[in-house]
């Protein structure tokens, strides 16, 4: 998975015309593209699947004819990382937590990061 909400899928190939393809994996369009730098590989784009799914990638040629089909598991999202407790005005990388602000503050001992008592803040 991407940090932009989409999934990318890379596929060894071989002898594969340089180009763009269109492709579908499950009921979702993406967007598959070769790239000069990477001629034995087909990179193919579009929104994340539920984890955990198989599901099969089919990517069509120029005509609309199927010339690839691979079935394949959806990666599990990545759990985050353990929270750690902190102490009272403590900074905190927020980002590590799943939140927008640069850095947090805890507001009381020993609180879980996402206990109400632990805030963000912008500094």
């Amino acid at each position: 998975m991407r940090n932009d909400g989409t999934m990318r899928i890379q596929l060894e190939t071989q002898d594969l015309p340089e180009g763009e393809y269109e492709a579908q994996v499950g009921k979702y369009e993406f967007t598959c593209k070769t790239y000069r730098d990477y001629p034995d590989r087909l990179f193919c784009d579009g929104p994340k699947g539920k984890g955990g799914t198989l599901t099969t990638l089919t990517i069509f040629d120029a005509s609309g004819a199927v010339f690839c089909e691979e079935t394949f598991t959806i990666p599990e999202p990545e759990k985050p990382e353990t929270k750690e407790p902190k102490e009272p005005g403590e900074e905190v990388d927020c980002s590590k937590y799943g939140s927008d602000k640069p850095s947090c503050e805890a507001d009381s001992a020993c609180k879980w990061l996402d206990s109400p008592e632990f805030k963000c803040v912008n500094k």
